[in-house]
């Protein structure tokens, strides 16, 4: 493993402070064409398979349903209970069944590819939400054979629409807010990118209006080109309060030439003190990457580009803390923090360079949507429909073992778990058992 001769900085968290003293707040963005390989799923909530397992037009056009759903539930009930639906298409059981594969086959298809979700949340979407019970006991359909056979096609494309646009795809106009430097910001492409900049009067910092307990969080970014010393582009997930839960990313600018650090911590009830930091593998200036936070009730992950980074396990069996009460907003930020980022602080911010730039494209927030103190357990149990929930989200599999240990063993430069000068030589409990 490298090692790094600098000592750790003392951390301040994700939250930096421009010159007036204001707290920076953070937001999100994910990338809809770079989706992390690592984490195939797909957002929904109990909220959501209840309105589209309603029947009838009236549930479909409610105030009370998301516009973005209402589209998929008419198309459902159109399907259920117009046109010529009162009578089977076919009279043999044969030719209703070779049908009902077709709609299968065809949701099948469209679900998977366009969202790698798993076979098991596929077929309890397909028996509880778009196969409701008359329609599994009679196919009953409108029109000729010909339109049967472009239905899955039609209901597909109908939700993927929907689903994208209300549930997956965030706007960096709607789902944000500006809470310092906003007069740094600019947002640009429909909503879908967006940039966050840091000059001699100010920095910025944006938040997610929405809370999450559990989920994914992606975003793809292109950190400060040239000297970017000093500055720290961060992106987390964060609750409120003194006893407060937070994981980090933490990208701390580098001299022109030199590499970046991603830093990386988490918090739980107020108390971090668990940083790890790594090189990247790439120049993370030159281009977009992909950086995800996955979070569910037995882990915390955090992934470049599709890669496993860091894991830190649900161990409160053994008396170690776990975020996994309080709902968290996303954030995102640049700030000045040349007390601190570059070699401990001895490299100052060269304001010559200034304005510092850092890039976001698009905004991916597959997460637990939080309405309050009953959502915990809405989004803590283990459901196909809950996907973050699931054995395969539950550990790294084989191959991200080995990706995580590649990037350990050849970029990792501080893991306290190691330090135990810092410690007295007394390293937290969970250092102690498996990490991944």
């Amino acid at each position: 493993m490298k090692t790094t001769t600098e000592t750790l900085p003392p951390h301040r968290g994700a939250r930096g402070r421009d010159e007036g003293g204001a707290a920076s707040l953070i937001a999100v963005s994910a990338p809809k064409d770079a989706t992390s390989e690592a984490l195939p799923h797909l957002s929904l909530r109990r909220r959501t398979r209840e309105l589209v397992t309603a029947s009838g037009a009236d549930a479909a056009m409610s105030e009370a349903v998301p516009p973005s759903l209402r589209l998929p539930m008419l198309a459902i009930w159109v399907w259920r209970e117009t046109g010529m639906g009162r009578r089977r298409l076919f009279n043999s059981s044969k030719q209703t069944i070779q049908l009902k594969k077709r709609i299968n086959l065809g949701m099948f298809v469209l679900l998977i590819t366009s969202y790698n979700i798993s076979f098991e949340a596929y077929k309890y979407l397909m028996h509880n939400c778009f196969l409701p019970q008359q329609a599994q006991r009679s196919i009953w359909c409108c029109g000729d054979q010909k339109m049967a056979r472009l239905l899955p096609l039609v209901l597909g494309l109908v939700l993927l629409l929907a689903l994208e646009q209300g549930l997956v795809h965030a706007d960096f106009y709607k789902d944000v807010d500006f809470v310092w430097g906003y007069q740094n910001a600019a947002i640009w492409n429909n909503g879908d990118s967006l940039s966050l900049m840091l000059n001699n009067v100010s920095g910025c910092g944006m938040v997610t209006k929405s809370e999450y307990l559990f989920g994914s969080i992606e975003v793809q970014i292109k950190l400060v080109k040239g000297n970017s010393a000093g500055t720290v582009t961060a992106y987390y997930l964060s609750s409120t309060g003194d006893k407060h839960d937070e994981i980090d990313f933490e990208f701390l600018g580098n001299e022109t030439g030199q590499p970046y650090i991603i830093h990386t911590n988490i918090f739980i009830q107020g108390v971090g003190n668990r940083e790890e930091q790594f090189y990247p593998w790439f120049d993370p200036s030159a281009d977009f990457h992909n950086y995800t936070i996955h979070w569910n009730p037995s882990l915390v992950a955090w992934f470049v580009d599709g890669i496993p980074i860091r894991v830190f396990r649900n161990y409160g069996n053994y008396g170690v803390p776990f975020p996994n009460q309080q709902a968290m907003r996303a954030y995102s930020s640049i700030w000045n923090a040349d007390n601190w980022a570059t070699r401990g602080g001895l490299v100052k911010i060269d304001w010559n360079s200034a304005p510092f730039i850092a890039y976001y494209q698009y905004m991916q927030l597959r997460g637990c949507p939080w309405y309050g103190p009953g959502s915990t357990a809405e989004c803590s149990q283990t459901s196909p429909a809950n996907w973050w929930t699931l054995p395969e989200y539950s550990a790294l599999n084989y191959d991200q073992q080995g990706q995580m240990n590649w990037v350990r063993q050849n970029y990792m430069i501080y893991d306290y778990c190691k330090d135990t000068e810092r410690f007295n030589g007394a390293i937290p409990p969970e250092c102690s058992l498996p990490q991944y």
